[in-house]
């Protein structure tokens, strides 16, 4: 049986994210992807962190782009990112892609893939919780 993720290899639109997160005194970006919005993904991702972790944690979505072939995109950002993979005590849907780094590594990956691969339809700003 195919996974969820596998039929989305066609060039369907989708949005990839990126999104910083504070938990506890650790600061991680969570790259993902998403056939819904980022603030939907958002706080899907901080009622599960709450229940795991007790509190809510502080997430901002620092970029949100509609794209195609989304998870493809999604799958070599994580790549590029790899040697700063975060791991977190507790676990919830999504914990296996948070990243530890600076803020411009994160973002000259999630760019890199973005904008060199000709597969976005529109973008977004900066939203804060």
């Amino acid at each position: 049986m195919k996974s969820k993720r596998n039929k989305h290899k066609t060039r369907e639109n989708g949005t990839v994210y990126l999104l910083e997160i504070a938990l506890g005194d650790d600061l991680v970006y969570k790259v993902g992807a998403t056939a819904n919005s980022a603030r939907h993904r958002a706080l899907q991702l901080i009622e599960g962190m709450e229940s795991g972790y007790g509190y809510f944690p502080m997430v901002r979505i620092l970029k949100e782009e509609r794209c195609l072939n989304y998870y493809q995109v999604e799958k070599r950002i994580h790549k590029q990112l790899s040697e700063y993979g975060y791991v977190s005590c507790k676990t919830f849907v999504g914990h296996t892609e948070l990243f530890q780094c600076e803020y411009e590594a994160v973002l000259r990956a999630y760019n890199t893939e973005l904008f060199n691969s000709n597969d976005i339809v529109e973008s977004e700003g900066l939203l804060e919780w």
